[in-house]
């Protein structure tokens, strides 16, 4: 017999999955305002789930909200510097808007953003940090390192942290 309640449902739209886990990313077409989920399977039944957004709608705009964090960072780069804070703000925009936004699950669904920006920040910090060593100016290093001057003088402060 088939426990109904616990076997795939027909109204669920697959969208995506989790890169690491395989966990589809859904549409629940049958449910109000189609909220958006991620399922984790092998946990010997399909009820085990958290919810990104409770409406496509409010998914869409959360979407949207990070591709416009991307499009103004984006200088013509190869690569865009995006801080942890802007992807923290983000983040705590998309589910502060939503009710059904599970942190957690957006935290892990940016996690590969995070762990660039980490590793850019981390770049930056040696960058200022040897480039105020070699007697340049902070305006002078922001100017090179196309950073506002603010910014520049965060990153050599937290150089300045490091080597105490």
């Amino acid at each position: 017999m088939i426990d109904e309640e616990r076997s795939w449902h027909a109204d669920w739209l697959v969208i995506g999955h989790i890169k690491l886990t395989g966990d589809p990313i859904i549409i629940e077409t049958a449910e109000p305002g189609k909220p958006v989920a991620v399922l984790m399977h092998g946990m010997g039944d399909w009820n085990a789930g958290r919810y990104l957004a409770g409406s496509v709608l409010n998914f869409q705009e959360a979407i949207q909200q990070i591709i416009e964090l991307i499009g103004q960072k984006n200088d013509n780069q190869l690569t865009c510097k995006i801080t942890c804070m802007e992807l923290e703000q983000v983040m705590t925009r998309i589910v502060s808007a939503n009710e059904y936004a599970d942190k957690d699950l957006w935290e892990s669904l940016l996690d590969p953003a995070f762990q660039a920006a980490q590793g850019m920040e981390a770049d930056l910090i040696k960058q200022v940090s040897m480039m105020n060593k070699c007697g340049m100016a902070i305006k002078e290093i922001a100017g090179d390192l196309k950073l506002p001057l603010k910014e520049a003088y965060d990153y050599l402060k937290k150089a300045k942290e490091l080597q105490s």
